[in-house]
């Protein structure tokens, strides 16, 4: 199975075996660091194993890509247990939250 991940812009396409699965957008930050600003598996492919290899092609950016970056952000609402979950699963730590989201941090 080939997996690519291909830079359009500041959007970086996910593809299994030349089909597109996926879409994330991650931008460094002025302290450091790589923010995770989007990140979608699309419907048709979500329950197939993909957000964990796409989400582990972030973390491997913020290591190798961009370095020195300390750790990756990012924000995801309360209510999103799928993704609070996966972002857990991949060491994500809860950092602080406001009124809808929880701002998550792993540091590399």
């Amino acid at each position: 199975m080939l997996t690519q991940v291909t830079l359009l812009g500041a959007r970086h396409v996910f593809e299994i075996d030349g089909v597109e699965v996926g879409t994330f957008v991650a931008l460094p930050t002025q302290s450091n660091d790589l923010e995770l600003w989007s990140f979608e598996i699309y419907p048709e492919f979500r329950g197939c194993g993909y957000s964990g290899r796409l989400l582990n092609e972030v973390i491997r950016m913020g290591k190798n890509e961009y370095p020195p970056r300390g750790r990756v952000l990012l924000w995801v609402l309360k209510d999103n247990e799928r993704a609070i979950h996966l972002y857990t699963k991949h060491g994500f730590l809860r950092a602080g939250e406001n009124e809808d989201s929880i701002f998550m941090e792993l540091p590399l």
